[in-house]
Order: structure tokens, then sequence, then C-alpha cells
């Protein structure tokens, strides 16, 4: 990439935290079905053209960051050892997720905001469902094939996989949620794996 792309692309960042940033107080303080395109226009100082050059809809300003976090999940699984546990695995790809949300774009405390944001709206909450769920669909469908792929000829149990895959969320969104500290983001991930250490099931699927 040459020096003036570079900068274009750093420019283009910049115009997008800063209508996220303002989308989100105002999501915060006036709700987000309350809120429209052309009042986060205003309040950023550009018009509703711009925001749409860089979202398609005020559902995906707010959960665009978690698909891109969810999308290094699934990147993170397949370059994982075939040979390796699937609670392993689970651990790994999920600590990496807790970095990403709490030290990424999200920052100390912003992830509690969105997520209040989220639990504020039906139907922003039902699009974030759907998305977790998606992803845990995606997630259970590459455990099953690298089950499979361990053990060929031998069909892995698909719903042993699905319900370790939700463990796995139901920990990470416990540790995720809980952090509301800089000390708390610090030792997140760390807490993640120690809470998947502890209650790491007693027996695994055959192949795992």
């Amino acid at each position: 990439m040459n020096p003036t792309s570079s900068l274009r692309q750093v420019s283009r960042d910049a115009v997008r935290d800063r209508i996220a940033e303002v989308a989100l107080g105002l999501f915060a303080e006036h709700g987000f079905e309350r809120t429209t395109v052309e009042e986060i226009a205003r309040a950023v100082g550009t018009s509703e053209r711009t925001f749409f050059r860089y979202f398609a809809t005020k559902d995906e300003l707010v959960l665009l960051p978690y698909e891109h976090a969810y999308a290094q999940m699934l990147t993170l699984l397949a370059e994982r050892p075939l040979e390796e546990d699937v609670w392993e695995t689970l651990t790994v790809v999920c600590a990496h997720s807790v970095r990403a949300l709490l030290m990424g774009p999200f920052e100390t405390g912003r992830v509690q905001r969105l997520q209040r944001i989220i639990g504020d709206s039906p139907v922003l909450l039902a699009a974030y469902l759907r998305q977790f769920d998606r992803l845990q669909e995606r997630l259970t469908d590459a455990l099953v094939q690298r089950q499979e792929r361990r053990a060929p000829g031998r069909e892995a149990d698909r719903v042993v996989a699905r319900a370790l895959v939700g463990a796995s969320f139901a920990h990470l969104h416990a540790v995720v949620s809980a952090a509301r500290s800089a000390e708390d983001v610090a030792r997140a991930d760390e807490r993640f794996v120690a809470l998947m250490q502890d209650l790491r099931p007693h027996s695994l699927p055959t192949g795992s």
C-alpha cells in the first residue's frame, strides 16, 4: 500500500469511528429506534449520504464490530492443530475473541454500553441474537468437520458439538459482561481461560 492510500484509509477509519462514537452516544441518550440517521449525521457534522458510505443501516453500525470479532474466531479455528481436543480449541478461539472485544475497537466500558443499547432495543436485540446464533452454527459446522477429519468414517455428534460451543459462549459472555474496569479488561482473557479449565467437561466426544 502506498503512503497516499494508507493515509486515505486512516482518514476513512477516523470518520467511521467518529460516526460510530456519536451514534452510540445518541442511542444511549435517546434510544436506538428514536434516533434517526439524519440526527446522527447532523451531530457528526456530515450528511446522511456520508453515513451510508460507511454503514448500510443503524443495525450494522452497532453489530459490525461483533461481526469482525466473530469472523476472526472462524479464521483462528481453521488454523488450530487438528489433533487439539475440542475444548482446548474453543478455549483458545474464545479467549482471542475476549481480547478482540475488550481490547480492540470497544475499549474499556464500550462493550457494556453496546450491550445496554442492544438490550434496550427489541429490534436490535433480535438482530444480535440472530447474528450470535449464526456464528455458533458456523463454529459447530467447523468443529464437526474437524472431528470427522480426525476420525474418518465416524460421524461426529452435532448435538454435542453445538452444546460445547454454546457452553463456551456462555463463559465468554459472562467474562466480557463482567469486565468493567481497566484491571478487569487486562485480566479478562486469563479469567476466561481459568473458567474454561475449571468447567471443562468430564468427557469429550471420541475424536475430539
